[in-house]
């Protein structure tokens, strides 16, 4: 009876990790699934992004660049809760403020605590100039946000590492890692209910080679996929937080 008992409970204790493990990664697959179906990619076209998130950034003297990558998601929220971010200090447009508001993410300033060793480091709070850099190197400001133009900022992979893949890639390896890209936030205008359209937008830049032609390796289809789900995982923190405002 007893040594029964106790296999019971070792065997109770044992599962319990992985069942646990398994219904946490159950619920994060449905969020996911729930990201994708709420925040469908719109047109990447001059209505709702620019011709400069659209062209590669990167350049050198041995490569070619193209963006194959351009993903844009929206969703609406109150202008109100918008202006309410202003803190007098900011010109007070729409741009601005939804600048300020999605680099105020507490998951971009988690992924910026990863990268400085613990400090979130620059997060906006001063201003977004062109050229300044935030989180602590991630992301340069390329164009500051103002009224009519919304900020654009890019980001570069490490050159040793896009080294590596491209000889990986040489040599048969399937994919490619990008060689940065760029990120927009910009607004709509505001409608008769007071809602306002906020984007957030990411184009990724790579090499062309010559000898991949047509069929240009990039990261694997799985991988895009993850980096469209961080996207929309982080605008929709950001919406959650500006429509509490609407209540």
């Amino acid at each position: 009876m007893f040594p029964y008992r106790g296999s019971w409970r070792l065997g109770f204790f044992v599962s319990l990790p992985p069942l646990v493990a398994g219904w946490g990664a159950m619920r994060m697959v449905q969020y996911f699934q729930q990201l994708e179906q709420k925040y469908p990619p719109i047109m990447a076209d001059d209505t709702n992004s620019t011709p400069a998130l659209k062209t590669p950034f990167f350049w050198n003297h041995q490569y070619h660049f193209h963006t194959p990558h351009v993903d844009v998601f929206a969703a609406k929220v109150p202008a109100r809760a918008l202006r309410e971010a202003s803190d007098g200090r900011d010109d007070g447009s729409l741009e601005y403020l939804w600048a300020k508001t999605f680099h105020s993410s507490p998951l971009l300033r988690v992924e910026s605590r990863l990268f400085g060793w613990g400090s979130p480091g620059d997060c906006g709070e001063n201003g977004l100039p062109r050229g300044r850099a935030l989180f602590n190197g991630l992301f340069i400001v390329v164009r500051s946000p103002e009224p009519g133009s919304p900020i654009l900022m890019r980001w570069d992979m490490p050159a040793g590492v896009v080294a590596f893949f491209r000889s990986a890639a040489r040599l048969g390896y399937p994919w490619r890692i990008m060689s940065g890209g760029r990120h927009e936030c910009s607004v709509g205008d505001v409608d008769a209910e007071g809602m306002v359209e906020v984007r957030f937008s990411c184009a990724a830049d790579y090499e062309w080679l010559p000898e991949e032609g047509a069929d240009q390796k990039t990261i694997p289809r799985w991988g895009s996929r993850l980096h469209r789900i961080y996207a929309r995982w982080l605008l929709d923190e950001r919406v959650r937080e500006l429509s509490k405002s609407k209540s």
